[in-house]
């Protein structure tokens, strides 16, 4: 909290818009960007923490890496992930680097299988955030993500599994990376205009219609 609103200068980032006001006052678009612009600070202070190491490679190693293997970014993954595997046995390093071993790329991969559509990431999401979900007490959200992980890899048929996969969010305009949810889709596309017929008359509802078509 203190990154996000004195270095990060994100002032409507408080504690309580992280509870029940999470939806209110555009709380969960300020609580998205806040999260992903930590986490890529921490992750660069890491890089830059790394690089000081001696677990960073040499120059001689990364020429002769890519020699052999015509590039040396797998050496330094490698590398990295040894660094972080090293540095976790000190407690505070384990808990806040979660920000960009864990809660930022989880927060990606989230944004990312809606957008592209895919179903297959989408999976992967519910089953890592059930044991989240679970930990911090939200008890809604972990029964809908246990249901819906045991629906995923044993009680639904494959070829139901695969139609969810394949049809995961809408794409309205039909443009690459920029789906929908499904329930954003129901909410704007089809609940708003059966509100403006109950309140506004036929009329409106049939011109929504027009417009959606």
């Amino acid at each position: 909290m203190c990154v996000a609103q004195t270095v990060m200068k994100r002032k409507k980032v408080t504690d309580e818009a992280f509870g029940d006001k999470k939806f209110q006052h555009q709380n969960l678009n300020r609580l998205d960007e806040a999260v992903r612009d930590v986490s890529m600070a921490y992750g660069l202070a890491a890089v830059q923490t790394f690089k000081e190491s001696e677990l960073f490679p040499t120059q001689e190693s990364l020429v002769a890496h890519e020699k052999v293997h015509g590039i040396h970014h797998d050496l330094l993954l490698n590398s990295f992930k040894e660094w972080i595997e090293q540095q976790s046995a000190n407690v505070q390093f384990r808990y806040q680097g979660q920000l960009f071993t864990l809660f930022g790329p989880l927060g990606d991969l989230c944004l990312s299988c809606v957008k592209f559509g895919d179903g297959v990431a989408r999976e992967a999401v519910w089953m890592v955030m059930l044991p989240l979900f679970a930990q911090a007490h939200k008890r809604n959200y972990w029964t809908a993500a246990f249901v819906h992980v045991v629906n995923l890899i044993r009680a639904w048929p494959i070829a139901t599994r695969k139609v969810l996969q394949n049809n995961c969010s809408v794409s309205v305009k039909g443009r690459e990376g920029h789906n929908i949810a499904l329930d954003e889709w129901v909410e704007t596309y089809l609940v708003q205009a059966l509100k403006y017929y109950a309140a506004r008359g036929k009329p409106q509802f049939s011109n929504l219609l027009v417009n959606y078509r």
